[in-house]
């Protein structure tokens, strides 16, 4: 390495060096790289609402084109072939998880069976809203982001959300094991 280039270079450090004049590397100004590292955050905040968009639309989607089949079996449509069982704990010892059900509840609510997503997993109560409310939070974070605002932080209210619905799905699974019918 040429000492010119060597002398450029802090050795201390990582930061984004940018080639000046002939041929010379030159560490950016702090202002600088704190818009590049901004806009970088930015963009991966944007990647990250984008995800969860998609995949909050994703489900809602499927929920409204699946279908139940005698109270137990999800059915793809189409096909009108059955999904295999996914809940591993039900499959290895017979017992229900907090979430078994929650697929068959989120379709019986996509198609207005109020009841039998209760009779299902009372806990859809709770995370289905929680998913419709993501589509028009999330498309207005991807906005904001896009237009150099920052994101809005969910604060106490995210994670407010986020407790009921754990504790809405144990303590419905806790009654159930205890026999008390919902």
């Amino acid at each position: 390495m040429s000492s010119s280039l060597s002398n450029a270079i802090p050795s201390d450090s990582m930061e984004p060096l940018v080639e000046a004049e002939a041929g010379e590397l030159v560490e950016l100004p702090t202002e600088e790289k704190s818009a590049r590292a901004s806009k970088r955050e930015r963009r991966s905040d944007a990647t990250y609402h984008g995800i969860m968009l998609g995949l909050c639309l994703t489900v809602l989607v499927l929920s409204s084109l699946l279908t139940v089949r005698d109270g137990r079996q999800v059915l793809m449509p189409v096909f009108g072939e059955p999904l295999p069982e996914l809940c591993h704990m039900k499959r290895y010892t017979g017992i229900d998880c907090p979430g078994c059900g929650l697929t068959r509840s989120f379709i019986s609510l996509a198609h207005g069976r109020v009841l039998d997503a209760w009779r299902y997993n009372p806990g859809a109560f709770v995370l289905f809203p929680l998913m419709l409310v993501q589509i028009p939070y999330r498309s207005l974070q991807i906005w904001r982001l896009r237009r150099g605002l920052p994101s809005w932080e969910a604060g106490w209210y995210g994670r407010g959300a986020m407790g009921a619905v754990v504790f809405v799905l144990v303590g419905q699974w806790i009654l159930r094991q205890l026999g008390v019918g919902l």
